[in-house]
């Protein structure tokens, strides 16, 4: 049987974590929505109305591939066989205190802001397992690498603890970019936090550190906590 009020919480949560609201504003365009026609105020509304639109209308396959095409290193959810729209009120996307933007430098949520990328710029390909990275395009797509930690997040912990596992993501992506200037204590610390939270996160976080450019970041003790994990 389809859990409709989970898969609309499910990709709800992830057009919040992905989308800014100028971002929604171009996807409306792109679907053919006008704007001023999705009620609400703030990201959180406009986008649980957006889905009520097109789920009203049948369309919202068109909107997981419009996401889809603008976030490709995300693996979007399809819309379930069956899928019917839930009653209004029966389902929310994630609360306003935890917001990400995994596209671009933005991070919100639990007293964080600013999360400029520093040093040498980077460009990255992004897929499951699979972390490619060149030198000499624009050092916000670090983002990109932490697509699908947030993504698991999402997906796979528990409702209560959703939140805080992505403000820790949040954090963890915030040090990370600090590169050699970031502190090792609190990035081993995050992990432990994370995998704790999400103990399907630690291969996606093992991965990461594979990467070039946030493997500057890992002391001793991000070592020691990546070697325990990957037991």
């Amino acid at each position: 049987m389809v859990n409709n009020t989970n898969y609309l919480t499910q990709l709800g949560t992830l057009l919040k974590l992905s989308f800014s609201l100028d971002d929604i504003r171009t996807l409306c365009l792109e679907l053919g929505i006008d704007y001023d026609d999705v009620s609400g105020e703030g990201k959180p509304a406009k986008l649980r109305e957006l889905l009520l639109i097109m789920g009203r209308q049948n369309r919202l396959p068109e909107l997981v591939a419009a996401a889809q095409n603008e976030r490709p290193y995300i693996t979007w959810p399809d819309v379930p066989e069956g899928f019917q729209l839930p009653t209004s009120g029966s389902w929310s996307t994630v609360s306003q205190t935890a917001q990400t933007v995994v596209h671009g430098d933005i991070v919100h949520g639990d007293k964080m802001g600013g999360d400029k990328v520093s040093g040498d710029k980077i460009t990255v390909s992004f897929a499951p397992k699979n972390l490619q990275v060149q030198q000499g395009f624009a050092g916000d797509q670090l983002s990109a690498l932490f697509a699908q930690l947030l993504l698991e997040a999402v997906q796979k912990a528990r409702q209560e603890q959703q939140e805080t596992a992505v403000a820790k993501i949040a954090k963890l992506k915030t040090e990370t970019s600090k590169e050699e200037k970031a502190d090792d204590e609190i990035i081993a610390n995050l992990i432990q936090d994370i995998v704790e939270l999400i103990p399907t996160s630690a291969e996606i976080i093992i991965t990461l550190f594979t990467n070039a450019v946030i493997a500057k970041c890992a002391g001793t003790a991000t070592r020691y906590v990546l070697k325990r994990i990957q037991r």
